[in-house]
């Protein structure tokens, strides 16, 4: 493995790294090496993840290298180059020794899937003899069955506290007698290792991953278990010292706000009233009677009981804090809520007895009674549950106290600061079903949680994360570093995060710009603008564009593709619409449909679906994810290779303006942009909130260096300068706006046709790709399917099997795709027409390859329109000038030679382009061997089309087999609008026909054309119609439909009898 030298430290890289991975790397020494803060940007799919673990732990490594004679040595070192951190230290005056001398490094991120694929890539690397620890909840590590059935996570807590208290846990026992080896002989574990371990074992992983925290060099855990000061004490993790890593930190700013946010509602003060009536009850009964509460827990649990009168005082007050709670008047809406002062939160706190000075009394007499009742085994108790004591618990510690613990000296300093970050806001709801449905007793009259089916709801919301991180700095950490593929704008996070952070980088992604395709579509495959927003989304001719765009682009991108929308509200009434249309059932036809539930196991197994049809060897349709921005397919979500060749943004996923904490946070940062000149505006941020979930959904796709894909901005909006500016820098000179949608489907045929020469795709799933998959096994399917290719593997089957669907699907409804082909009458068509020739045999000559041509007469080109003319270079002159020449057919002369004639254009045309050629010639060859005329005429619309020449793929029709002409000309006439059948090519267009037999505008679609005039080529179109196509501002002066060569005095007036 490469060693890498990179500031004094030398990084065990698995690979040789790229120049972007490199770079980071320095940046990680940087920031650990002289205790800054960072900000690290760096695209998915290079590798930061690896990067950041090889550079912090070599750095660690290298600390304790430096020297092992002394602690002082080690602490000189670390002061060395002007150390911010330890200038800090000694600003504070802190004790060295109980510094940790080699730093620890706590890594986190958002969720525990994401910290397993971390700790998976820890594991290939040569760091994998660290010490890790890992740590995670009882509900996700307890094994006990009794504390497992339990129904709440509360209930598993305090169950589990009971049962180790009292030595009744067999598996704590069994880890008491043997956690000094087990911790010392487990080196890398995350969840599912630590079950397995504590399974086979008979141990508690739970208690065994809090024995492996104290000693490991490197510590995994979620976001909240840092951010949230509350959880940090109740683990106690010291940071002290140490190292902060927030991998995937693009929503740390709402992680943060989050952690410092608490609601409080009317039914949470019922349910405390009747949990302490119920304590109060019981404990009386057992005073009164003299009664044993349990008898093994007598013991331990007598100095426990809470006091009595302490919970009748308890209680009172929160009967009168509920009464007062339900007295504020919110005005005539009730529904749309009440915005008031911190100060007014407080003086309602004071009337009901809660006040500055006795909060430490109240919050720890609420503590001792949900553990008391946890702990109980007692029915009467154990029926009403904790969850009231604990919401009340919680909205006291966040309300008085400061986010690192620390208690206000007093309610004038405490209100002073809550009012600069926090906002409260009070609103009115109905109660929902399930909350009706609850088996809660709400006691009498008095204490009723609700008037007439209202609940009441008290936030207390975080404005600013700034608040929790500077609590999460004040813990005197060596450094912060705050990574992920998509952090911009940067500022504007630094501003928010509210402390320094001086090491930045935004990297470059380690792709080449012709991996991706970017297309900002403005129209819809019917000319319809595509814009999401509020006014138009309902339309139903948007809905209906939006579905038939996605349905053609399923048709040319093979395997996966995402389609991300702003919200579930807009996919459901998409879906809908097009269920009712038929437009769904024709995207099932070529990809399987599958929808992101928003149930947690339901979205589990749509995506083994979704992984399953993409990696299906024996099918080459694949699959559609309709998901939605922020949803669960924004979060680490891996769409690597054939999962996810294409992801479609629909719209720009702005977040509800109906959300009240949205307009909170606006008006929030009006006002302070206005009193103290800092940060930025209400509506720049909102506007951020929505570029955020785009940049985070186009990054799904694309994740390593030989990856590949399309990425669709389906919104006009996007077209702005100010738009594109807002997007990954990364793509920024890639982006290519289609205002006709006929551009962006070219584009991707060309995209998919190109890449795969350059980067074959590797194997579908655990078989071979399709383009190696025996013919016989993928006849069984379906007989359209592409056939092998040995000379290319992985190219044309990847791209051809997707024209093959585009041709495959005209059995059935052909004018269904002539149609679709119709509605890009805007889209400037093929400007160069083809030759036709009458000859057979093509294929030996083919076969033999010739490198050049003889005895062709060329002849000046007359101007008539009825000969057919091909564009070749003068031989005669040494000049890039081209002119034009007619092929004529020699008569007499043997039909090789005929097909030679042929077989030069083909040359010429790919005369630069020799993997062009060698794939032309694999596809007649193929045909040879498996006589599939779908696949042939997929393979020559593909690279002959891409060359604007569809008149060569008509002419081909005569050098085929008689057998299979008749399907060939189908395909030509569905696809391309052109006629190849004989006989039929030079038929004058009667100038009386009948209106049965009048066609409809090719160029506007009317029906039947105004004023018709018809064309050599026997299309037809309005009198308007050809005006624009010859003299208009933009003039193609070519056929619509075929793209023949049109002149005014070429047409012809149709008399409609």
């Amino acid at each position: 493995m490469p060693l890498i030298n990179i500031c004094g430290v030398s990084i065990d890289f698995p690979f040789e790294p790229y120049a972007c991975q490199i770079i980071y790397m320095e940046k990680v020494i940087e920031s650990l090496k002289d205790g800054k803060n960072a900000i690290l940007e760096s695209p998915t799919g290079t590798g930061k993840t690896l990067c950041l673990l090889c550079a912090a732990l070599a750095w660690q490594d290298h600390v304790k290298k430096v020297t092992t004679n002394s602690e002082d040595e080690i602490l000189l070192h670390l002061n060395s180059n002007g150390n911010q951190y330890w200038n800090k230290l000694k600003k504070s005056q802190l004790n060295i020794s109980k510094i940790n001398v080699v730093p620890k490094i706590i890594y986190s991120s958002r969720t525990h899937s994401q910290l397993s694929q971390c700790i998976n890539a820890l594991k290939r690397t040569q760091y994998c003899d660290r010490k890790v620890g890992m740590i995670a909840s009882r509900e996700q590590l307890c094994i006990n069955p009794k504390v497992m059935n339990l129904e709440s996570n509360t209930a598993k807590i305090y169950g589990c506290k009971s049962r180790v208290k009292t030595r009744k846990c067999f598996f704590y026992n069994q880890f008491e007698k043997a956690k000094e080896i087990l911790s010392s002989e487990t080196k890398i574990a995350d969840i599912e290792d630590l079950l397995t371990i504590g399974k086979k074992k008979s141990v508690c992983p739970y208690f065994l991953s809090r024995e492996m925290f104290d000693s490991a060099d490197i510590t995994f855990m979620p976001y909240n278990y840092l951010l949230d000061s509350k959880i940090r004490r109740l683990y106690n993790i010291n940071l002290k010292g140490n190292i902060v890593i927030f991998d995937e930190a693009h929503n740390i700013e709402q992680v943060c706000e989050d952690s410092a946010s608490v609601q409080l509602t009317s039914i949470n003060i019922a349910s405390c009233i009747e949990e302490l009536k119920v304590l109060g009850e019981f404990i009386y009964s057992i005073q009164s009677t003299d009664a044993i509460i349990d008898e093994a827990d007598n013991e331990s649990r007598s100095d426990e009981i809470p006091d009595l009168t302490q919970i009748i005082h308890l209680k009172q007050n929160l009967c009168i804090l509920e009464s007062e709670f339900h007295s504020i008047d919110l005005g005539n809406n009730a529904n749309a809520g009440l915005t008031v002062e911190v100060n007014i939160l407080f003086q309602l706190l004071n009337r009901c007895g809660f006040k500055h000075s006795n909060k430490l009394h109240f919050i720890d007499l609420l503590e001792k009674c949900s553990s008391f009742i946890g702990m109980s085994s007692e029915p009467t108790l154990t029926k009403h549950g904790i969850k009231g004591l604990e919401k009340v618990q919680e909205f006291m510690k966040t309300v008085f106290f400061d986010e690192i613990g620390e208690e206000f000296d007093s309610i004038d300093n405490l209100e002073k600061k809550l009012s600069a970050c926090y906002r409260v806001f009070i609103q009115e709801n109905e109660i929902a079903t399930s909350n009706r449905n609850n088996k809660i007793n709400w006691g009498s009259n008095k204490n009723q949680a609700v008037n007439g089916d209202k609940n009441r709801v008290l936030s207390f919301w975080c404005m600013t994360a700034g608040r929790t991180m500077k609590s999460l700095a004040g813990c005197e950490v060596r450094s912060i570093i705050l990574t992920s593929g998509t952090l911009y704008p940067i500022e504007t996070l630094k501003l928010d995060m509210d402390i320094k952070f001086e090491v930045e980088l935004r990297n470059s992604h380690v792709i080449n710009a012709d991996q991706m395709m970017v297309s900002v579509c403005t129209k819809g495959a019917d000319g319809e603008p595509l814009n999401s927003s509020y006014l138009t989304r309902e339309k139903i001719s948007y809905t209906n564009s939006l579905g038939n765009s996605i349905l053609n682009l399923s048709k040319i991108i093979p395997r996966g593709l995402l389609v991300v929308f702003p919200s579930y509200g807009m996919m459901r009434k998409c879906i809908e619409r097009w269920e009712s249309c038929d437009i769904y059932n024709s995207m099932m036809q070529h990809k399987q449909l599958i929808v992101e539930p928003q149930d947690k196991t339901k979205f589990t197994l749509a995506m083994e679906q979704f992984y399953s049809k993409n990696s299906d060897p024996l099918s080459n349709k694949g699959s559609i994810l309709l998901s939605v921005a922020r949803g669960k397919i924004s979060e680490g979500l891996d769409l690597s290779d054939h999962q996810g060749r294409g992801v479609i943004v629909v719209g720009l996923p702005y977040p509800s303006m109906m959300d009240p904490r949205i307009r909170l946070k606006m008006s929030f940062l009006d006002d302070r942009l206005k009193l103290f000149k800092f940060g930025i505006d209400g509506r720049c941020w909102y506007k951020q909130q929505a570029y955020r979930a785009v940049n985070q959904s186009i990054g799904r796709v694309i994740r390593h260096s030989r990856d590949f894909g399309a990425i669709y901005l389906f919104d006009e909006r996007f077209a702005t300068a100010d738009s594109r500016f807002q997007l990954p820098l990364w793509l920024q000179s890639n982006i290519v706006i289609s205002n006709h949608f006929g551009d962006a489907i070219r584009n991707t045929c060309n995209f998919f046709r190109n890449i795969t020469i350059k980067y074959p795709p590797p194997g579908l799933g655990c078989c071979e790709s399709i383009s190696s998959v025996p013919i016989e096994i993928q006849n069984q399917e379906s007989s359209t399917k592409p056939s092998r290719i040995k000379s290319r593997p992985n190219i044309s089957a990847q791209y051809s099997s997707k024209v093959v669907s585009f041709a495959t699907s005209l059995k059935d409804g052909s004018q269904d795709f002539a149609k679709i082909l119709e509605s890009y009458a805007n889209t400037p068509p093929i400007k160069k027409p083809e030759s036709s020739f009458t000859s057979t045999s093509l294929m030996d000559i083919l076969k033999r390859a010739e490198n050049h041509v003889t005895e062709i007469e060329i002849l000046p080109v007359k101007r008539t329109f009825n000969e057919t003319v091909c564009e070749v270079d003068d031989p005669e002159k040494n000049t890039r000038k081209v002119k034009k020449y007619k092929l004529v057919a020699l008569k007499g002369q043997e039909k090789v030679k005929e097909s030679n004639e042929y077989s030069f254009i083909i040359k010429r045309l790919f005369n630069e382009d020799v993997q062009g050629f060698i794939s032309y010639k694999t596809v007649i060859e193929d045909f040879k061997k498996n006589t599939n005329v779908d696949t042939l005429f997929a393979g020559l619309y593909s690279l002959l089309c891409e060359k604007d020449q569809p008149g060569l793929v008509r002419d081909f029709y005569k050098f085929i087999q008689p057998e299979f002409q008749t399907r060939f000309a189908e395909l030509c006439e569905s696809v391309l609008g052109l006629d190849c059948m004989e006989g039929k090519e030079n038929v004058e267009i009667d100038p009386v026909v009948s209106r049965s037999n009048l066609l409809d505008c090719a160029y506007c679609l009317a029906s039947p054309a105004l004023i018709p005039l018809g064309a050599p080529c026997k299309h037809v179109c309005c009198f308007e119609c050809w005006k624009i196509i010859i003299e208009g501002e933009n003039a193609t002066r070519i056929c619509p439909k075929c793209s023949q060569p049109i002149r005014r005095r070429n047409l012809t007036r149709l008399n409609i009898s």
